[in-house]
């Protein structure tokens, strides 16, 4: 079968800041993918396709496929970049049709603890393997924000996912958990996270929490740290009207105790406070266990679905928006952000090297070239 590639540009003004070892997103909301590049992908889970650099002499080998269906033209992949610039224009290839690169866990770079993208599993992408395990009638929902399903929830309290393992040693309060969410129920009964990673429900207990979710009042947003008794260290809040998330919205958040904390919606700030009751003094997330959908003990638990959950630790304590920024723009609408051409057939039929491909108005490429591309 012949090899394929085409040429992918990623618009410098969606990234307002250079990021470094940044998972890009590509997937099949792209609308200029080329349509030969679904007929040419030759393995069903899509470990054929490879992205290389503008000048093609260096592969980003590491890269997640996380879904493909070249049938009905689905992809959902992540790529690393070293360095994502933001002065300029990023250029890609992104081959298939030859050998076989399997996923990568480095496409997610340390920081990264938890990285959940419900493919009808509850496996974790990083190499810290925190795989969870779905509890009573928690499911997954075949369309979600991203292509392909993500995970649904009742609101009953037995409904939820837990078994992701605990935060590790290397863990400060400084911690952002980012995720896409759909409520069904916008006014639940005081707090009820999305995620939270805490065994228990906050107070003096002996142990810290960090709760992200919605709240009854007022209808907001939060993401909260509780230090080990129990003290609000750090609490943010989006107000919102009652059909603001019955649409999927990108929620993030970032909090460190003593420091400030910070929301986004969309990759809008929209929420900044700065330790609301005492100030918390001993706040360790070391140990505590990572849940999904409700407080391991609580009497309620979320009602609509998530995807893509996401927990960054940043050993510098320094957090920068324009990773919210940034993950907002390629993820929310990847087809205003990447354009796609110059597609290409590489065929080993010498006799055929000039002729030109209808897709892309590229040329084939006679034997020399492909064998190049195979033995890469």
């Amino acid at each position: 079968m012949a090899a394929y590639k085409f040429k992918l540009t990623l618009a410098n003004a969606k990234v307002p800041a250079v990021q470094t070892n940044y998972p890009a997103l590509i997937d099949s909301r792209i609308s200029s993918i080329p349509n030969d590049f679904w007929t040419n992908i030759s393995d069903a889970g899509g470990l054929d396709i490879r992205i290389w650099n503008a000048v093609e002499d260096t592969e980003y080998s590491h890269r997640e496929v996380v879904f493909i269906n070249a049938g009905t033209k689905k992809l959902e992949l992540y790529f690393n970049v070293p360095s994502l610039p933001a002065a300029t224009d990023l250029i890609i290839w992104v081959y298939c049709g030859g050998d076989n690169l399997a996923n990568s866990t480095g496409t997610w770079n340390d920081k990264y603890e938890m990285v959940q993208h419900f493919q009808n599993n509850l496996l974790d992408s990083t190499v810290n393997g925190h795989n969870g395990t779905l509890q009573g009638a928690a499911g997954y929902n075949a369309t979600g924000p991203l292509v392909g399903s993500c995970l649904e929830l009742s609101g009953d309290a037995a409904d939820f996912a837990n078994g992701f393992g605990v935060m590790p040693a290397k863990t400060s309060v400084t911690v952002a958990i980012s995720a896409y969410v759909y409520q069904d129920t916008n006014s639940p009964s005081g707090a009820v996270p999305a995620v939270v990673i805490n065994d228990s429900t906050a107070g003096p207990d002996g142990e810290a929490q960090y709760l992200f979710g919605p709240h009854s009042y007022q209808n907001s947003w939060l993401a909260t740290l509780y230090d080990d008794v129990g003290q609000i260290a750090d609490r943010i809040g989006k107000l919102q009207s009652n059909a603001s998330l019955t649409v999927y919205k990108l929620m993030q958040g970032y909090v460190c105790a003593s420091i400030h904390s910070t929301l986004w919606q969309d990759g809008v700030a929209v929420g900044a406070n700065h330790a609301l009751g005492n100030q918390a003094t001993s706040v360790h997330l070391v140990g505590e266990n990572i849940t999904i959908g409700r407080v391991a003990d609580g009497a309620t638990g979320f009602d609509g679905k998530i995807d893509e959950v996401r927990i960054i630790i940043d050993l510098d304590g320094i957090f920068d928006p324009n990773w919210a920024v940034t993950d907002a723009n390629i993820m929310s609408d990847p087809d205003s952000c990447w354009i796609g051409s110059d597609g290409q057939l590489i065929n080993g039929d010498d006799d055929e090297e000039e002729a030109v491909v209808s897709s892309g108005g590229g040329q084939r490429m006679g034997q020399d070239a492909l064998q190049s591309y195979l033995n890469s």
